[in-house]
């Protein structure tokens, strides 16, 4: 990988699956966007918390949230553990709910 004292390039860093799994984490923990993540209702609607939401309306969550649930992240959402990007399905159960690695603003 290199020599020590000597900073790794991307590419040697993609090879590092536990480096990627903590930085996966840090991410998940600290989320970079500061207020909501907002989504447009797709066609049909959506039917969130018991209410109804038609097309076109703008929703959003706090990254902060979603990435706490422990539907999503498992018993411990809180806790530090790198591992559970590794163990991929069972700890983390959808990778589109990953927040730190949102690509684009999508549909619900």
């Amino acid at each position: 990988m290199g020599q020590p004292g000597q900073l790794m390039s991307y590419e040697q860093t993609t090879h590092c699956p536990y480096l990627q799994a903590v930085i996966y984490e840090a991410l998940r923990r600290h989320p970079v966007a500061p207020g909501p993540l907002q989504r447009e209702v797709p066609e049909g609607g959506l039917q969130a918390a018991g209410y109804f939401v038609p097309l076109g309306v703008v929703v959003g969550t706090p990254a902060w949230v979603i990435n706490r649930l422990p539907e999503i992240w498992g018993d411990e959402p809180d806790a530090i553990r790198p591992e559970r990007w590794l163990d991929k399905p069972e700890s983390v159960r959808c990778s589109n709910t990953s927040l730190p690695l949102a690509q684009e603003p999508g549909v619900v």
